[in-house]
Parts: structure tokens; C-alpha cells; sequence
């Protein structure tokens, strides 16, 4: 399993702030549908290993930023 962050253009963590999904590859442009039904689509993606670093120690993938679709 794969685990990101969501976090919203505002800069403010999604309600639920974690994506838990089977797919490893995701792109920007990409669209997700949390588990409350909500559709986003990925705008964003973190790859800057030092601001991720505690993420990847508490077993999050990644971080994306988010807008609703």
C-alpha cells in the first residue's frame, strides 16, 4: 500500500489528510476520490527529499497538492 498526503492550494491539509491506495504511479493531472466521496485532482507533486524525510519515516509516500474537480 501507498500513502500521501493531501494537502489543499491553500496550503492546509485535506480532511482526511491521508490517500491510502494499490497504485504506485501517479502523475499531475491525475483525479482520486478520497473514501468521502470527494474527487480531487493531483496539481502537485512533492519530490524535495529533505521536506519529506519525516513523512517517509512515519511511512508516507509523498505529498500531493490538491484541488477539487
Amino acid at each position: 500500500m501507498f500513502k500521501y498526503l493531501l494537502v489543499l492550494r491553500t496550503g492546509r491539509p485535506h480532511d482526511p489528510a491521508l490517500f491510502v491506495t494499490a497504485t504506485p504511479k501517479w502523475q499531475v493531472g491525475d483525479c482520486v476520490t478520497v473514501n468521502t466521496g470527494e474527487q480531487f485532482r493531483i496539481v502537485g507533486i512533492s519530490h524535495d527529499l529533505d521536506e519529506l524525510d519525516e513523512l517517509y519515516k512515519r511511512g508516507i509516500n509523498g505529498m500531493w497538492r490538491v484541488e477539487p474537480v
